[in-house]
């Protein structure tokens, strides 16, 4: 059996734990060896541009890391995958936030990487650049992406302390707030957190821009709210009017029914009547010497035949 030297070991371990080739030409920026590694050999071989090193990273991730544009798009034009995922989950976006290259970033985000994308704890690109500060990155990114924890950037800001972030995404915020209200709850819990994390500074801010927003909130509420009032008794002065309209419909329904019982009501103490009136007839017929006969007329009304008196002479 073939026993290696010392030497022999030594450099097939530093072999072993040298970053291969390309991923080397991409930290450095070296586009033309970049090239040529990705250039089939006169065998057909050619180098794989999506290989990985001991924990998972592309070229691709390098070039992302250490901000080589030129680079990153000749290996995408090669082939390499943008939303490969190396060790905790992180994708090339993840490594341009984390590093503040927005120009990257963006660069990955138009070729159609999400810009939620998760990694490890479910955090975005976003979290990383505001976790290291990187303004430039949060422009590109969205704010209200939120972590395992919960947390989305604006936290991460504050307990990093870094006042510019949180200043710039409040604002961002603000400018999409369709109503114009400062969501106070959340400049409340923003204060308890700089002040959890030891940023007095930036807690004694958040404090005046609360403070801020809260004057804001009740000049614009005021009028909104005799607004609302207007509209509320408007509401309910037409809620009163369809009620009535309800009512006098059903009234006048049941109204409309009872026409033909009240008819027949009517009828029937008009016949009664008659009858009495034709007893009292035939009793002073018989001393008159005067016939009373009673002859059928139709009620129209009830479909019923009523004999009703006729006098005539015999």
């Amino acid at each position: 059996m073939y026993l290696s030297s010392p030497l022999q070991q030594f450099n097939q371990l530093k072999k072993q734990l040298e970053p291969p080739p390309l991923l080397t030409a991409c930290e450095q920026g070296n586009l033309a060896e970049v090239e040529k590694l990705l250039k089939p050999s006169l065998l057909g071989k050619k180098t794989d541009v999506n290989q990985t090193n001991e924990v998972g990273w592309t070229a691709l991730h390098i070039a992302a890391k250490y901000n080589q544009l030129p680079v990153l798009e000749k290996l995408f034009a090669c082939g390499g995958n943008i939303h490969a995922k190396a060790e905790y989950g992180r994708q090339p976006l993840h490594m341009a936030c984390f590093n503040g290259n927005a120009e990257i970033a963006q660069w990955l985000i138009e070729k159609g990487v999400g810009i939620n994308a998760l990694a490890e704890h479910e955090r975005t690109g976003l979290h990383d650049a505001a976790f290291n500060g990187h303004e430039k990155v949060m422009k590109v990114s969205n704010t209200y992406a939120k972590d395992k924890a919960q947390n989305t950037p604006l936290e991460d800001a504050v307990m990093q302390g870094f006042q510019e972030i949180v200043i710039m995404i409040l604002d961002h915020r603000q400018q999409q707030n369709k109503h114009g209200l400062y969501d106070i709850k959340l400049l409340k819990n923003l204060i308890g957190l700089a002040q959890k994390y030891q940023r007095p500074k930036l807690a004694d801010y958040l404090i005046h821009y609360t403070l801020t927003a809260k004057k804001h909130n009740l000049e614009l509420k005021a009028p909104v709210i005799e607004s609302d009032i207007e509209q509320a008794m408007q509401q309910k002065l037409q809620s009163e009017i369809e009620k009535l309209q309800q009512q006098i419909q059903q009234e006048k329904q049941q109204a409309i029914k009872a026409i033909p019982q009240q008819l027949e009501n009517k009828w029937r103490a008009f016949s009664d009547k008659l009858e009495k009136q034709f007893d009292l007839l035939v009793n002073v017929s018989n001393s008159l010497q005067v016939t009373v006969v009673s002859e059928p007329i139709s009620d129209t009304t009830s479909n019923r035949s009523n004999n009703t008196p006729i006098l005539r002479l015999l």
